[in-house]
């Protein structure tokens, strides 16, 4: 991933999240290629087993790190080689080729009562039947 140059909001970036978290953002809105890449370097980041990170938390297209200090002096130092170590995570995980193809996960559905307590309030807000409701939701794959 290349990162974008639009001054302070160059991507990607990691920036403080509270006083005992970093955030590294990869895209400003959904990019698969982005969710991809928060996925990877999170795994990275586990994968390091640093005793003092309590939780790493990808999402879309970011990555939380929270960490453990004791002393501000701590956190600055460890906040400054999480910044590092995410920077370094992201160029393995941006040169490590295409990611594995996604998973299908099949969910079964119930539109009958009582399960489908909205699907008349859907079809009312909608102008639709709610069997054609039910066809167009079904017929998506999300």
């Amino acid at each position: 991933m290349e990162p974008t140059t639009r001054g302070r909001n160059a991507l990607p970036r990691v920036s403080p999240l509270g006083d005992s978290a970093v955030l590294l953002t990869l895209a400003e809105c959904l990019d698969l290629e982005a969710n991809a890449l928060a996925s990877r370097v999170a795994r990275d980041i586990r994968g390091r087993g640093l005793p003092w990170v309590s939780d790493v938390v990808p999402a879309l297209v970011t990555v939380a790190v929270h960490f453990e200090a004791r002393t501000v002096r701590e956190a600055e130092a460890r906040r400054a080689k999480l910044e590092r170590l995410l920077l370094q995570s992201l160029a393995r995980a941006a040169g490590a080729g295409p990611a594995p193809a996604p998973r299908t996960v099949e969910m079964p559905l119930c539109y009958e009562p009582p399960y489908a307590e909205d699907l008349l309030e859907v079809a009312a807000h909608t102008g639709l039947a709610p069997q054609e409701v039910v066809r167009i939701h079904s017929a998506a794959t999300y």
